[in-house]
């Protein structure tokens, strides 16, 4: 489904204004080099079509550092219900 989304000639229509990036890729970009690429391209993507982009899962501050320096505009923060207390 997701490909064919991304296939299709009509993207910039999709009717949204934040593109959001899963967690699963945020919380590896700071170690693995294919999620962090990940991660800026849907960045760059969201920035040529106007959208604001939402990192889901943010952990640390060297997650935020980088995606404030990626660009990202909001950030999503991973709370375990441990912390929550």
């Amino acid at each position: 489904m997701a490909a064919d989304i991304l296939r299709s000639p009509n993207l910039r229509y999709l009717p949204v204004n934040n593109l959001k990036i899963d967690q699963s890729f945020v919380r590896d970009m700071l170690d693995d080099d294919e999620d962090c690429a990940l991660v800026e391209g849907i960045m760059q993507m969201a920035r040529i079509f106007k959208r604001e982009v939402i990192a889901e899962g943010m952990e640390t501050a060297a997650h935020g550092a980088l995606l404030l320096k990626l660009g990202c505009d909001m950030a999503q923060v991973t709370v375990s219900p441990a912390d929550a207390r």
